[in-house]
């Protein structure tokens, strides 16, 4: 299944926090290291919050679809630039959609150390 669960980078993650609270999502992962990250489960997808010293949204997807298949059936279908990429926490596959932006979908975090899953 793949889930929409874009990145919102900020330089205030509590007053987004808030806001997406106000929204109707509830917090699901949580940085153990500090206030710089938070995950957010609302009905229909994820909302995830990353601190930075600048205001940007990314197009980004959770799946817990095996990354090579997805990988080979966008290769299959002439997205030849898709590509996984090995981060601390996971996976992710990047491509670029057919205007040429990047997409991310990152593969469902299975391992949460230096994270908390609030339930």
């Amino acid at each position: 299944m793949i889930t929409p669960a874009p990145i919102r980078f900020t330089a205030n993650v509590a007053a987004m926090r808030e806001f997406f609270e106000l929204l109707g999502f509830k917090s699901h992962i949580i940085s153990e290291v500090g206030p710089d990250w938070v995950s957010m489960r609302g009905d229909v997808g994820i909302m995830s919050l990353h601190a930075a010293d600048y205001e940007k949204s990314d197009v980004v997807f959770d799946t817990d679809e095996d990354m090579e298949n997805l990988q080979k059936r966008l290769h299959d279908a002439g997205f030849s630039d898709a590509r996984i990429v090995d981060e601390a926490f996971g996976r992710r596959l990047d491509v670029s959609d057919p205007q040429g932006e990047n997409v991310m979908i990152f593969e469902r975090m299975k391992d949460t150390y230096g994270y908390r899953v609030v339930e």
